[in-house]
């Protein structure tokens, strides 16, 4: 029997009951048991089991989030050829502009650029067709840029729980949405092939007494640089609207333009149904632009042939008018390049036979329509009066072109009915955003710099 009175004989009684015997190791045991056995720490326990649960929930559910945006977009990507489809490339590199306007991180921006890089090898990899022109090749780059500020604006808010992307992301994605729905609904009503009223718009054209799309064309043969920056223009249309939007976010401006484009489009689309038309090119083929009929070579009838009925109203000559709006709530720069867009969008749409130059008038009260419809928030009285005059006109031209009496009108009439449109609907416009303009004043998405406030100031006069 040992003593335990000697240290020896003790540390020699661990030895031989093992180490987890020794005096120290049961004191700790004993600690642990006692702290173990309380009600406190079984409720602590089971707290620390519950939140470690909810951790792994959460991460799994970002994982799995993040995983799915990026598996979205690469489909998105390779579905709609990104790479050579420059109309719907435009759309997703609109997101790169709104990535800026939000004034992000520069990490943020790199980050982009880096996920941006993965995209285009990932679209490299899958084979689908890239270029074709200079202009395909840039809003194909565009795009890319586009997908990767759209993952890193995403993945911003999933991981980090931050609103500051909340607005750019919801512009960022009208254009792309706007894209899919329109495509789809489009197609439907082509297949369909409702009779349309091309005879109809081209009578009133050559009441006028002019030959519009041929007259554009012939100015485009005596100036190719003019023909190429029309063609350049009408490609990447839907390039201005997002980068007119991101310019007024980051200068702090509440705009509304994307929310205009995709009220415009809605109702350009039903608009389409009351006076169908396909355009020239489409009509009269390769007698568009050196050999199309006069007055009395053709018959007042409908045409049945196939193609989509997208011309009456013009959407482009809408769009472009709507960017040409909003210029002026910024820079004269900016009202400099949206006047040579709009008058670059009128020629190209007249000299490559898309529309007649009627649906160019239209296009007028119609955009003054869109922008009513989109203030009456901010200035219901004001926005209901110009609407009621946008509708009116918008609505006496369609029905006005699907009668006879648009081959029997005088040429003096025919001037008469634009210019009144013209003279009544633009005065009735500038009045709208002046108004809208000394509302907007002292409003803004977020606190911008003293220079960039004294420029805007500046602007505004």
């Amino acid at each position: 029997m040992h003593n335990a009175n000697v240290p020896g004989q003790t540390r020699k009684a661990g030895m031989e009951l093992g180490p987890q015997w020794c005096p120290s190791n049961v004191m700790r045991c004993a600690s642990r048991f006692a702290l173990k056995s309380t009600p406190w720490s079984d409720e602590l326990s089971s707290g620390t089991k519950v939140r470690m649960k909810r951790h792994h929930y959460d991460l799994l559910h970002k994982l799995c989030t993040s995983a799915a945006v990026i598996l979205v977009l690469l489909v998105v990507m390779g579905i709609w050829h990104l790479g050579s489809n420059s109309m719907i490339a435009c759309g997703f590199a609109g997101a790169f502009f709104f990535h800026v306007g939000s004034r992000p991180q520069t990490k943020h921006l790199l980050w982009a650029v880096a996920a941006g890089t993965g995209y285009g090898i990932a679209y490299a990899l899958l084979g689908t067709s890239f270029g074709g022109s200079a202009v395909q090749v840039a809003t194909g780059l565009g795009a890319f840029l586009g997908l990767g500020s759209l993952t890193v604006m995403t993945l911003a808010m999933v991981w980090t729980d931050t609103r500051d992307y909340l607005e750019p992301l919801r512009r960022a994605l009208v254009l792309p949405v706007f894209s899919f729905i329109a495509g789809v609904s489009m197609d439907a009503v082509t297949k369909s092939q409702p009779p349309a009223y091309d005879f109809y718009l081209y009578a009133f054209d050559s009441g006028l007494g002019i030959t519009p799309g041929a007259s554009v064309a012939k100015l485009f043969d005596a100036l190719p640089w003019l023909g190429i920056a029309a063609s350049v223009t009408y490609a990447l249309l839907l390039l201005f609207p997002t980068l007119y939007d991101a310019w007024g976010l980051r200068r702090g401006l509440r705009s509304s333009l994307m929310t205009a484009f995709a009220v415009g489009g809605v109702c350009g689309f039903i608009f389409y149904q009351i006076c169908p038309g396909l355009g020239p090119l489409y009509v009269f083929g390769s007698r568009f632009p050196a050999h199309l009929p006069a007055p009395g070579e053709f018959q007042l009838a409908m045409y049945r042939g196939a193609g989509a009925r997208n011309a009456m109203p013009s959407m482009h000559m809408t769009w472009a008018l709507l960017v040409w709006w909003s210029a002026w709530e910024l820079t004269p720069l900016a009202r400099f390049i949206a006047t040579g867009f709009a008058a670059l969008t009128f020629l190209s749409t007249l000299g490559f036979g898309e529309h007649y130059l009627v649906d160019l008038i239209v296009a007028v009260p119609f955009a003054l329509l869109i922008e009513a419809i989109c203030a009456l928030k901010k200035e219901r009285n004001a926005a209901i009066a110009a609407g009621a005059v946008g509708l009116g006109f918008t609505l006496s031209w369609l029905l006005i072109l699907r009668t006879t009496a648009v081959a029997h009108l005088p040429v003096w009439a025919c001037w008469g009915m634009v210019a009144a449109t013209i003279a009544i609907t633009v005065p009735i416009q500038f009045a709208l955003h002046r108004r809208l303009r000394m509302m907007g004043r002292g409003t803004q998405l977020f606190e911008i710099p003293a220079g960039v406030k004294l420029g805007r100031a500046v602007a505004l006069r």
